[in-house]
Formats: structure tokens, C-alpha cells, sequence
């Protein structure tokens, strides 16, 4: 798998997009289903709808990205509440999905596949570690 990852990293385009989109979306499953009865609610289609709106724009490099994510965060709120959600943990898990998502789309940009590569190699490699230092 990481050799696929790798090559997708570094190839960009479309590719890259839906790789992201695709980990953006089981992001915000997760969350769902830990903070909601149901992972899968109007809520939660809401959530992906505003993730995938924000890397579309982040891509065609749009003025309204400021826009835009205002009107995502109000959306958000604007459901839960309506479903009787908690809204703090909604746009919370919207934070937590999107932040990391438009990194990766804005370092893929501007530096290029390799930067992203190299932080991606540095983040398994300490993970790997902190793993086998752990178990001792």
C-alpha cells in the first residue's frame, strides 16, 4: 500500500485528490461514529459535501476559500442543531478533517510531491519507532 501511496503523492493531479478525499471522508466516519449514534446521518453528508466543496476550491486555487469555509462551519452548525446534535463536536470533527486535508493540498501545491513524501516517510518512520519504543 505504500508504495501506491508514494506514487500517488508524487504524481499529484486527480489521483491525489481523490486520495485525499477518500481519507478525508473515512476521518470524518470515524469521528461520527464515536461522537453520534449513527456514523452515517445527515450530518455526516453534510460534513463530506463541506470537506470535499473546501479541497475543490483549494485545488482551482478560488478567492472565496474564506467564504466558503464560513459558510461550511455555519452549514454544520446549522445541522447538528437541527438534528439535535452537538454542535461543538460537529464542527469540531469538521476541524479535525479538514485542517489536515487542506495541509496536504497546500503543501502538494506549493512544494511539490516530494516535501509531502518526505514528511509522510518521517511521520511512519516515527510511528514505527514510538511503536517499538512503547512495547518495552
Amino acid at each position: 500500500m505504500a508504495p501506491v501511496a508514494g506514487y500517488i503523492i508524487l504524481s499529484g493531479g486527480l489521483a491525489f485528490l481523490i486520495l485525499i478525499g477518500v481519507l478525508t471522508i473515512l476521518i470524518l466516519y470515524e469521528w461520527n461514529g464515536i461522537c453520534e449514534k449513527k456514523p452515517l446521518s445527515l450530518l455526516f453528508f453534510v460534513q463530506v459535501f463541506c470537506s470535499l466543496l473546501l479541497m475543490f476550491q483549494i485545488s482551482e486555487n478560488s478567492p472565496y476559500i474564506d467564504y466558503s469555509i464560513i459558510s461550511s462551519l455555519i452549514s454544520i452548525a446549522a445541522v447538528s442543531f437541527l438534528i439535535k446534535a452537538k454542535v461543538r463536536w460537529a464542527l469540531l470533527g469538521f476541524l479535525y478533517a479538514i485542517i489536515p486535508t487542506l495541509c496536504f493540498l497546500i503543501i502538494q501545491q506549493n512544494y511539490g510531491g516530494v516535501v509531502l513524501l518526505w514528511m509522510m516517510l518521517v511521520i511512519w518512520a516515527m510511528d514505527t519507532g514510538g511503536y517499538f519504543a512503547g512495547k518495552n
